[in-house]
């Protein structure tokens, strides 16, 4: 059976709010991150390319904790982005799957 992909949920058009995860290996251990040097995310929604090797935070290093600040066109459409982040190190890289659910606001007003 396939692994659940994790998910990080956001709204239509909520630009310029960081998404911030924890990256962990498969048996739930938190990747220490001090040996890397930069990181990127791709993603796509269906066949569309919402993400292009957008940069990534790396946080404190340890604790595995990575920010991302989508930008207006990657998060314009609900839906479920499936995306990839990449980090770099000396040594070796570090990928991992994910999906980013976007969600629609709605106006319960009217």
């Amino acid at each position: 059976m396939a692994q659940e992909l994790r998910r990080i949920t956001t709204f239509v058009g909520a630009t310029g709010r960081a998404l911030r995860f924890q990256l962990r290996d498969a048996t739930g251990v938190v990747i220490d991150l001090s040996g890397y040097t930069s990181a990127a995310i791709s993603g796509k929604l269906d066949t569309t390319e919402k993400i292009q090797n957008e940069a990534v935070t790396i946080e404190a290093g340890t604790d595995g904790w990575v920010s991302f600040t989508p930008s207006s066109g990657a998060i314009d459409t609900e839906g479920e982005i499936r995306a990839q982040i990449k980090l770099i190190a000396a040594a070796n890289d570090y990928t991992d799957e994910f999906v980013i659910e976007v969600l629609a606001v709605h106006d319960y007003t009217a």
